[in-house]
């Protein structure tokens, strides 16, 4: 299902993706009720690979990504998910801070994920230092702070530009 809703619509018509956002919906909302939530975790961490296509509704990915993350569940593939957030945070600046913080605090995420993507979390940071709301910008602070308590230093000098500026 993944696959198809992650396809160009000139491939998959978007009657059937709006079907597979909807099936997506309750496979997460059933994930959420289970008593045993660990069956899920792969069916749902599978959304990294949608982000990697990049033709999923990105407003509607943010949303699904926050409700996993918020609701215990990670994608397996958060290296697509940095890399999709770089992307959007032109568009999204906002929520693409949101999201980033939501996974780097993420115990179920891979820490390699921040290690080895920094100049995609650095643009996303960036972003939103330069142009989120206080709140955005507010928060780019706490990641810098949590990252850097997990000893990487490298975002540090973002928040001393923004505070020279």
């Amino acid at each position: 299902m993944g696959v198809q809703v992650s396809r160009p619509s000139s491939e998959v018509p978007d009657e059937i993706k709006a079907r597979g956002r909807a099936y997506w919906e309750r496979r997460l909302a059933a994930a959420v009720q289970a008593n045993q939530p660990d069956s899920y975790r792969m069916e749902l961490g599978v959304i990294g690979q949608w982000c990697f296509y990049g033709q999923v509704d990105e407003a509607w990915l943010c949303d699904q990504l926050l409700s996993m993350l918020r609701t215990g569940f990670a994608p397996t593939d958060a290296f697509s998910v940095v890399e999709w957030l770089r992307t959007i945070s032109p568009r999204y600046v906002d929520r693409a801070v949101q999201v980033m913080a939501a996974l780097l605090r993420h115990p179920r995420v891979d820490q390699w994920a921040y290690m080895t993507q920094r100049e995609p979390i650095r643009v996303v940071l960036g972003e939103g230092l330069a142009r989120g709301t206080p709140e955005t910008i507010q928060r780019v602070h706490e990641i810098v702070g949590f990252l850097s308590t997990l000893g990487e230093t490298s975002y540090l000098d973002l928040i001393r530009a923004s505070a020279a500026e």
